[in-house]
């Protein structure tokens, strides 16, 4: 995505990105979910130091995760906001 304000995108372009950001969501939670599960049942199965790479790299998403939570609240606030007008 461009790094542009939002306030200077058109309404196109900011659904076009709501629902960029819906998908990438969606394949993140994805991953975050299959490191987890990596993790866990190295865990049961005796792993011992593989354990804690798939939640290093769960952690590095879950960042990802929250970064793109927080633009899609403003992307729909942008879009509340020029809706009422």
């Amino acid at each position: 995505m461009e790094t542009k304000n939002l306030s200077e995108l058109k309404d196109q372009e900011l659904l076009r990105n709501k629902k960029q950001i819906s998908t990438n969501t969606f394949i993140l939670a994805t991953i975050f979910g299959f490191f987890v599960g990596v993790a866990i049942y190295a865990a049961t199965n005796k792993g011992g130091f593989i354990t804690f790479i798939p939640l290093i790299l769960a952690f590095i998403i879950m960042e990802k995760l929250k970064n793109n939570s927080t633009l899609g609240k403003e992307l729909k606030k942008e879009i509340k906001s020029r809706n009422k007008t």
